[in-house]
């Protein structure tokens, strides 16, 4: 494992209180930097794209020396001979022949050990990805490789060269010492010389930088101590423990949540509105809670004596008692249980004639009643209608047929919509190789995914009857993770089925208590060797609806919507065969039975999240029950489950919230202990609104009061249609006829039925009976009910566009109902107030059809309905911001550092050792947040070093009021105008993006925001290091779609993040070469003994054919749209010469713009091209141009150019210098346009150079 971070150790960092937050002060970006920003955020020359600056081809993957210059050559070859240069060439074979240090591990060992059971078993992995098991930097950056040290020490002496020329690096400012009491503002310098150098540069910032706004405090100085003092300074030492003679005064750096609102509360006042109470009252309370503890203390000490005590003193002649005792019991209650079921079966037979005859008697009253024309005649159209319709739903309701389980379908089983592809927002995250839908609305950011559809969409999905309709579909279905998904193979993943006295470590296999036989089980045994049911589950979030709580107070939680419940069939193994399969006690045991103790079963999944495994239990009585249908489920509407879902196996525990059902299920053991995880004490709760902090005395004793934990769903409905901001056109109100369809869902937990569903129109003043309709047999047992209903009503539209409020509530079996109003709580969970949509009547501006095709713009009114809030970060709903969430954020804005900082700055500091993240156009230094975060390193990291806005919306949708404080810590300083400007602009690039990939044709395989697998097909050798990879695009896909001059992302899958690469298809170029697939040439930089190679080069060269890589684009801002004409960003430029000039592998997209110009009888551009390499080996599609240049010579020339050549090259020598440009190139002039792409020496040098010879950046010079 080359990993150097421990789970154990963030987890136990993480539960360290309080959070303490670290900066290291940076004294901003400089004013020639940020003038210069400003300068080139109009250009797209200086651009970057994937961290790619335009022009400049792709890192090769390695850390590999900077290219030298051209002074330095000519020196080098000065003082080498033709000696040195053999020894040179010698040197570089031996490097090239793969020879890596003993111990060091390259990403080709990596895929040499680990098998891809994705090409194994691909029937059992639904479209998933090969994962190596390390992180790409551990291999590169964590291993002692030559090229770093040499790399370090090159850095290090630009450094100090830097210094001497009196520019002080900025990464040099020292961290923080923090001094206790202090909030974090000091700093300290070696000596007063380097004090007066860094003031020094502070004079050349930006005019802003050290104003202060009015009112504002200025900062703190470092006092400097008198010269009598400065020894007794440097001596002075902290105090020992113990022997402080002043009390310590806390900051709020170091107060506990509940120290920080306890101060502003004030001790005078506690969490609700009771007296000041009396001195007595408060004794009375010390002498209480002091018994407690010492009470607790006793019973803790008591019963470890009594476990000691059970361990060295049973003997086995009284076991060996016992369980003969126990047998003879047994065996004693076999006949009276036999009698019984004999009389039960008697019974049973008695109820169902007595049912028929009861059903008989109802068809006959029905009937008279029926015949009656008095009664029937006196209803009006619209109530004879009402009527029809609830006999309908009586009927139905009667035939509900129960489900046997095995044997049964998901009215989904030939559902084949599955994700197949990666999302852009996971590619930085270590879920990089999970296929997901874009439909679903993320409340948390990329990473973890927390996540569910829209509501329109999960209306349409439930409702479309070519699926089967009824249940959630499989890339609709909500998702709640904690963490990062476990990358687990249904070829190895074990289930531990054991007993435990300390929910730690498993008993010895002698100690029957709890079971006879602990067990390990394959998943090919949990298939195959226990009979499966397979029935309809309603899952719910214990956060549905969150957001509605969040709007009157942030609570602990993110903003689930209501869309955060689905039903789906699970199949599986019932979870009471699999423990009676272990041993355990058929029948409950007498301790039991006696209330001498209880027993709890409790399961674990696999996943390592901040505060350990995610861990919850059942009572022993709740999971032995056989009408608790609690299943080991390993299949979700008849396929595998996908890796969001618990792939390979997890736990569904019918009626229970979400927050119980255990994904990636990897232990169950049974004790007589509760469980004590931190994810089932604190995460599922529901607390008494005067508990406002996750830490204070209130909390402790509340989190872990059994009656605040929650277990079974409650009852719940949620309107989907109208779905939030639809429009209805007033017109459709003239029509007497038209009717429209108010449609949602509705839940109970426990197994309960709703019994019934009403709508109202006028917010509760009246009420209308909805229908219901529930999926393909959802009873169980005869009386349970572990699925939804979704219900209807249809109103006349005139009724609807009249509507003041739509309201729903829904009524249980025991009578209940929902609460009018919602109930604040600090997890924000349980929400299930009425849910109300409020209509609107407005003037809109139509420019589109109901197809989306354009029209000329007309204005209608239209009648638009808002639900209480749209999920997430997502603008729109009645509910608005209360005064008290306002305050909060007016207090974050206060007070911030105003240094300034370049996005370029920013995007250095993207590692887990230096980590900023942007927040609101504020810079944070979230470095030392990463060890403690709750969610957490990588739900930072995902963000590290990224000025983007998603960053902002991200972090305000989840974080509550102490969250914004601690963040407040972290500030650092501003964004610059200009990075401002950029975040806008890039924003607005990628909407238009996704605008033009949802027009695009299905045929096409690229999506700009989506990651495409793509299969390996064949492997052609062209060199010693130079490949030829042809891969075939997914099914249904004929065409690549990539603009001539364009190129792709291709990318594979590390543990922490997908790694890319920047590279362009020789193949296909014109549309007669679209076949479904596509070709690429890469040269491949073997390990050697100063470094790991090159890392996608050397994926590409050893994984199998049929492996899957990921493709995404097209990138780049230039295309050739053919004859001459070039499309630059939003402009085009027409120029009737061409010059290229490329260097290594940067040749591809030149080599796309020639091929489809000389083949293309349309186009009479002229071509001439600089080819620049080090040897003729490193020359690419040299046939391909020979070819070119033998067919086209009038119009194409090639000149290739080598820095290292032989003896016998004929060629030109030396570099593409200005002597070559005017050689061989079209000189400057209107018609005549330039074109670079290559290492990033060659674009500068020959930048320079063509501008010398009178051509202009932008306007005749662009870069790739």
């Amino acid at each position: 494992n080359l990993s150097t971070t421990t789970t154990a150790t963030t987890r136990a960092m993480s539960s360290q209180f309080p959070h303490i937050v670290e900066r290291v002060m940076h004294p901003g970006s400089l004013m020639e930097e940020i003038e210069a920003e400003s300068s080139s955020v109009s250009r797209p020359f200086y651009r970057f794209m994937n961290g790619r600056r335009a022009g400049i081809t792709s890192d090769p993957d390695v850390g590999r020396p900077r290219e030298k210059t051209r002074k330095e050559e000519k020196q080098q070859d000065k003082t080498e001979g033709k000696e040195g240069k053999e020894k040179k060439e010698e040197k570089d074979k031996e490097e090239e022949k793969g020879k890596v240090p003993e111990g060091f591990v390259t990403v080709r060992d990596v895929i040499d050990r680990q098998e891809d059971y994705t090409l194994v078993h691909p029937d059992l992995h639904i479209d998933a990805r090969y994962v190596l098991n390390v992180k790409e930097d551990d291999i590169k950056y964590h291993q002692a490789w030559p090229i770093n040290k040499e790399n370090e020490e090159k850095k290090r002496k630009a450094e100090e060269e830097a210094k001497n020329d009196g520019k002080v690096d900025k990464k040099g400012d020292k961290k923080e010492e923090k001094s206790e009491g202090s909030d974090g503002e000091q700093k300290t310098y070696k000596d007063s010389k380097e004090k007066d150098s860094r003031e020094g540069k502070e004079d050349k910032r930006s005019k802003g930088k050290d104003e202060k706004k009015e009112g504002e405090k200025p900062e703190k100085k470092e006092e400097k101590p008198d010269e009598k003092d400065k020894g007794k300074e440097a001596k002075r030492s902290p105090p020992k423990k113990g022997k402080t003679k002043k009390k310590e005064v806390k900051s709020n750096a170091t107060k506990t949540e509940y120290e920080i609102r306890f101060d502003e509360r004030g001790e005078g006042r506690s969490h609700s509105s009771r007296p000041v109470p009396t001195k007595k009252e408060v004794e009375e309370a010390e002498k209480r809670l002091h018994d407690l503890e010492v009470s607790q203390r006793k019973k803790l000490e008591q019963k470890k004596k009594e476990i000691e005590k059970q361990k060295e003193g049973e003997k086995d002649n009284s076991k060996d008692k016992s369980k003969e005792d126990k047998g003879e019991e047994m065996k004693e209650d076999e006949k009276p249980e036999k009698e019984s079921q004999e009389q039960g079966g008697e019974d049973e037979k008695k109820d169902k004639r007595d049912d028929k005859e009861d059903k008989g008697d109802e068809k006959e009253e029905g009937e008279s009643k029926e015949n009656e024309p008095t009664l029937v005649s006196k209803l009006s159209p619209k109530d004879k209608v009402f009527l029809a319709m609830l006999h309908d739903e009586a009927e139905l309701r009667l035939s509900l047929q129960n489900n046997p389980g095995y044997g049964k379908k998901s009215p989904l089983a030939e559902f084949k919509n599955f994700p197949d592809a990666i999302l852009e927002e996971d590619q930085f995250t270590a879920d990089n190789w999970i296929p997901r839908s874009d439909k679903l609305i993320r409340s948390t950011g990329n990473f973890p995914l927390n996540a569910e559809p829209s509501l329109k969409d999960l209306y349409e999905g439930v409702t479309n009857k070519d699926l089967g309709g009824m249940v959630t579909p499989n890339d609709l279905h909500y998702v709640r993770n904690h963490g990062q998904v476990p990358k687990l193979n249904w070829e190895t993943h074990k289930l531990l089925v054991f007993s435990s006295e300390d929910n730690k470590n498993p008993l010895p296999s002698s100690n029957t208590r709890f079971m006879k036989e602990p067990k390990e089980f394959s998943m090919d045994q949990i298939s195959k060797e226990f009979k499966w049911i397979n029935i309809p589950v309603l899952i719910a979030c214990d956060g549905v609806r969150r957001k509605e709580l969040n709007m009157i107070k942030r609570s602990k939680g993110f903003n689930f919507g209501a869309g955060a419940a689905s039903c789906a069939y699970w199949k599986g193994a019932l979870l009471r065969d699999i423990l009676l399969s272990c041993g355990v006690p058929k029948e409950t045991p007498e301790e039991i039975d006696e209330g001498k103790c209880r027993w709890y079963v409790h399961f674990e999944g696999a996943e390592d999240l901040s505060e350990g495994k995610y861990a919850t239990c059942f009572s022993y009585e709740y999971c032995m029950d056989p009408t608790s249908d609690i299943i080991l489920a390993y299949e979700m509407n008849d396929v595998p489950l996908f890796p969001d879902h618990g792939y390979p196996i997890r736990l569904i525990a019918p009626g229970m919230v979400g927050g119980r059902q255990i994904k990636w299920l990897k232990k169950i053991w049974i004790s007589d202990k509760d469980s004590d995880n931190y994810y089932h004490i604190y995460d599922n709760r529901v607390l008494p609104s005067f508990v406002t902090e996750k830490d204070g005395p209130f909390a402790e004793v509340m989190f872990k009061h059994p009656d605040t934990l929650c277990m079974e769903q409650n009852l719940n409905s949620v309107i989907l249609k109208p779905h939030p901001d639809e429009e209805i056109d007033l017109s459709r109100a003239t029509d007497p006829t038209e009717t429209y369809r108010i449609a949602g869902f509705a839940y109970d937990g426990g197994g309960n039925m709703v019994q019934k569903v009403e709508v109202s129109l006028d917010g509760g003043k009246s009420w209308m009976y909805a229908r219901r309709k529930a999926p393909p047999f959802p009873l169980r047992h005869g009386r349970k009910f572990w699925s939804w209903f979704l219900w209807y009503v249809d109103v006349q539209m005139s009724e609807m566009v009249n509507a003041k409020e739509i309201v729903v509530r829904a009524w249980n079996v025991y009578k209940n109902t929902q609460p009018e109003h919602p109930t604040w709580n600090l997890t924000g969970m349980m929400n299930n107030c009425w849910y109300r949509v409020k209509p609107e009547i407005k003037t809109v501006e139509v420019k589109e059809d109901m197809k989306g095709r354009d029209v000329l713009p007309n204005k209608k009114v239209v009648m638009a309905f808002h639900h209480p809030v749209n999920p997430a970060d997502q603008d729109g709903g009645w509910m608005k911001l209360s005064v008290e969430n306002k305050i909060a954020e007016e207090k974050q804005k206060a007070g911030t550092p105003q240094k300034s900082f370049t996005k370029e700055e920013i995007e250095k500091h993207n590692s887990d050792g230096d980590c900023w993240i942007v927040v609101n156009g504020t810079v944070y230094d979230a470095t030392s947040v990463l060890k403690w975060h709750p969610g957490g390193a990588g739900a930072i990291m995902a963000h590290a070093g990224k000025v983007h806005l998603s960053t902002t919306t991200q972090f305000n949708s989840i974080h509550d009021d102490y969250a914004q404080a601690k963040l407040k810590e972290c500030a650092i300083g501003v964004i610059t105008d200009a990075a401002k400007e950029m975040m806008d602009r890039e924003k607005e690039r990628e909407d238009r993006k996704r605008k033009r990939a949802n027009k695009e044709n299905s045929d096409v395989a690229l999506h700009p925001n989506k990651w495409i697998g793509v299969k390996i097909i064949k492997k052609e050798e062209l060199s010693h290091d130079t490949r030829k990879f042809t891969f075939q695009l997914p099914d249904g896909k004929k065409r690549l779609g990539l603009p001539v001059g364009n190129h792709l992302m291709v990318g594979f899958h590390f543990e922490d993040k997908m790694v890319f690469r920047s590279y362009t298809p020789t193949r296909p170029v014109l549309k007669e070469e679209d076949d479904g697939t596509f070709d690429l040439i890469v040269k491949v930089y073997f390990p050697s003994e100063k470094d790991p190679g090159g890392t996608l080069g050397n994926i590409l060269d050893v994984v199998k054919i049929g492996e899957k890589v990921e493709i995404k684009g097209p990138e780049g801002d230039i295309d050739y749209l053919g004859n001459g004409v070039f499309k630059i960003a939003k402009d085009e430029k027409e120029f009737e010469k061409i010059n290229l000039i490329g260097g290594g592998s940067g040749i591809t997209p030149l080599y796309q713009v020639i091929h489809y110009a000389l083949n293309t009888p349309s186009d009479n551009a002229e071509i001439r091209l600089i080819y620049s390499n080090k040897t003729e080996s490193d020359i690419l599609l040299r046939e391909e141009f020979d070819e070119l240049q033998k067919k086209f010579g009038k119009r194409f020339q090639i000149q290739h150019v080598l820095s290292e050549p032989s003896d016998d090259w004929k060629g030109e020598k030396g570099h593409a210098d200005e002597p070559k440009l005017k050689k061989y190139l079209f000189p400057p002039g209107d018609s005549v346009g330039t074109f670079l792409c290559g290492p990033p020496g060659l674009v500068k040098s020959v930048t320079k150079d063509l501008t010398n010879w009178g051509f202009e950046e932008d306007e005749s010079i662009f870069g790739f």
